[in-house]
């Protein structure tokens, strides 16, 4: 239920009980909520609300609008869809059918140049490290 002393908004509670009903299995892939006149007097609040708390979830990829038949539960998107994924460096070598290596061509501690100690914000008499 909306409550009205509650200081989250009405939208977001609403949206959240959606929410959670979706997530619950009381809503399944493909079905269809109740008009939002139906929403908006069964949850005692105002159309413009119903609409807000829809607007989320869709954009959330809970729900789906279709234009003239109403508004459903919308199918879980496969993990392929997603249009990138974040690899290192050696995933991506690997992928390649390459294989990933490196190499320390130099290791030494240094005296900070004044423009690295103030990046690394030390001072320039301390050492760093210097790896190529």
């Amino acid at each position: 239920m909306v409550l009205n002393n509650n200081p989250i908004p009405k939208y977001y509670q609403l949206a959240e009980m959606l929410r959670q009903q979706i997530s619950d299995g009381a809503l399944h892939p493909g079905d269809q909520l109740p008009a939002e006149d139906t929403l908006s007097q069964t949850h005692n609040v105002s159309r413009g609300t119903v609409r807000e708390a829809i607007r989320i979830l869709a954009k959330d990829g809970l729900l789906r609008r279709e234009q003239g038949r109403g508004t459903f539960v919308a199918y879980p998107q496969a993990p392929e869809a997603t249009f990138f994924t974040l690899s290192s460096f050696d995933e991506d070598m690997r992928r390649q059918g390459r294989q990933p290596s490196s190499q320390v061509l130099t290791a030494e501690a240094l005296p900070a140049p004044p423009n690295v100690a103030e990046r690394l914000q030390t001072k320039a008499i301390e050492p760093v490290l210097h790896i190529v």
